[in-house]
């Protein structure tokens, strides 16, 4: 998978290659049925840090909440342009964690549902093991 990593957050310091770890441990998941999406090799993703001002005005323009939140996920629908994943760290203290959310958002999972949120938290858990275990996280 390729990661384009945007850093618009004044003070943060995104590892890039910590980024890029997660979503080639992320890529290679197998998903489940609910998975709308299984992005290959040549499917680009987009992840932005922005602070909690610009978060707030996303989340305002885009589901129209006017707080700022920890993750919000772009979907492109195409396997080659997957789509867009903001994250405020102001808002959470597992990076790692939000960029799966959002990368699960941008495959097709949601959590409406108790069963969903179930489903969905438990491919996040799978990702999140493996990612800590080959990074010693």
């Amino acid at each position: 998978m390729i990661v384009q990593v945007n850093n618009e957050c004044p003070g943060f310091t995104a590892g890039e290659r910590d980024v890029c770890t997660v979503f080639a441990i992320a890529g290679a998941d197998p998903l489940t049925e609910t998975a709308t999406l299984h992005p290959t090799d040549d499917t680009t993703v987009s992840v932005t840090f922005v602070d909690d001002e610009q978060m707030r005005a996303l989340n305002a323009e885009y589901r129209g909440i006017d707080a700022t939140t920890d993750v919000l996920s772009f979907p492109l629908d195409d396997t080659e342009l997957l789509g867009d994943i903001v994250v405020s760290p102001a808002q959470t203290d597992d990076i790692p964690l939000m960029l799966v959310h959002g990368y699960l958002h941008l495959c097709g999972y949601d959590h409406e549902t108790d069963d969903q949120a179930a489903e969905m938290d438990a491919v996040t858990d799978r990702i999140l093991k493996q990612w800590r275990s080959s990074t010693n996280h």
